[in-house]
C-alpha cells in the first residue's frame, strides 16, 4: 500500500516538475523588412523584369525540347517514359505560370 501511494507522489512530483521547467531552445529572432516596389529603384526592376523574361524563355525552351522526347517516347511505344516526361512538362509549366505571376506584380 505504501509503496503504490510513494509511487503515485513520485510521479506525481515528477510530471508536475516537468511542466513547470523553462524551455531553453534557442529562439531565433529575425526581422522582417517590408517595403514596396515603389522603394526599388527603377533600374533594379528592369534587370528584375528582365531576368525573368530570360527564366520564362528558358522554361518554354526546356518544355518544348521535353515535349519532343515525350513524343518520341510515345513513338517507340514507352508509355512509362512518356508518362514520366509529362510529368516533367508539367512542373515546367507551373513554374513558368510562377514567374509570370512575379511579372505581373512587378509591373503594378
Amino acid at each position: 500500500m505504501y509503496i503504490k501511494l510513494i509511487a503515485i507522489v513520485f510521479l506525481f512530483i515528477l510530471f508536475s516538475c516537468n511542466g513547470n521547467q523553462e524551455n531553453h531552445s534557442t529562439d531565433a529572432k529575425t526581422e522582417t523588412v517590408t517595403g514596396t516596389d515603389d522603394d526599388m529603384p527603377a533600374m533594379d526592376i528592369a534587370a528584375e523584369k528582365k531576368s525573368l523574361n530570360e527564366q520564362s524563355r528558358a522554361c518554354i525552351a526546356l518544355m518544348n525540347k521535353l515535349e519532343e522526347e515525350m513524343n518520341t517516347a510515345y513513338a517507340a511505344g514507352d508509355a512509362v517514359a512518356a508518362k514520366s516526361i509529362k510529368a516533367r512538362i508539367d512542373s515546367a509549366a507551373m513554374e513558368n505560370v510562377k514567374i509570370g505571376q512575379k511579372l505581373m506584380a512587378l509591373e503594378k
